[in-house]
């Protein structure tokens, strides 16, 4: 029990020591967990096997297409991880989504300005034109080789070491890189913002539990 256990509990706190798990982090996991820690070894005794093939069977259910969509996403946007865990036929079309919510997120925006019941002045008259100029079918495409040059871009810079970084290091990388990458930035915050675990609001919840008030 302890031997098929052991590798869990070793996991389990090096997660729940860090200050912030995000969703990002549940891709690199699972390729772990699959690879290495549940891999069925010769020495491994026979009440240890069913356990790791119940475990594996347990970990198809991250395998749906959505989840899928969203842990390449969050882990596409984290620059400790990047492309590392993904598979080159999914780089496109990650590319593609980014660019469509994108798109999506301008489109909303400026639905929302449009929509927004304010008194007009002058100079809002010449805002927007120069909108409406901005949301053309040739402006839409530009701002797609520049959302696409962009992600190039991202992936060129070199990967960050998760060990050596500070506290949450891929939030301080994007609040430092934020406005060389201004649109995919947008993204990073969306996506990991997510928390991977519960651990932190348990905390939470457990540090409360000791504060006595009157």
């Amino acid at each position: 029990m302890h031997k098929a256990l052991h590798p869990f509990q070793e996991l389990t706190d090096a997660l729940s020591g860090e200050e912030y798990v995000s969703v990002s982090y549940l891709k690199p996991v699972l390729h772990l967990l699959r690879t290495k820690t549940l891999v069925e070894e010769p020495k491994d005794v026979e009440f240890t096997k069913p356990i790791k093939f119940r475990a594996l069977h347990y970990l198809d259910e991250y395998s749906d297409p959505d989840t899928q969509e969203l842990l390449d996403a969050a882990s596409f946007l984290d620059p400790r991880v990047k492309m590392h865990y993904i598979s080159q036929e999914n780089i496109p079309a990650i590319k593609e989504r980014m660019t469509q919510r994108w798109n999506t997120q301008q489109e909303r925006e400026l639905d929302e300005a449009s929509t927004r019941k304010t008194k007009k002045s002058l100079g809002s008259y010449f805002k927007s034109a120069a909108l409406a100029s901005a949301t053309t079918p040739a402006s839409f495409v530009q701002l797609d080789n520049t959302i696409k040059a962009e992600l190039d871009n991202y992936l060129m810079t070199p990967a960050i070491d998760g060990e050596e970084a500070p506290l949450s290091p891929y939030l301080a990388w994007w609040k430092l890189h934020q406005f060389n990458f201004l649109r995919l930035s947008s993204q990073a915050h969306r996506y990991l913002c997510i928390p991977a675990t519960s651990s932190l609001s348990e905390r939470l919840f457990s540090t409360g539990g000791n504060i006595v008030t009157c």
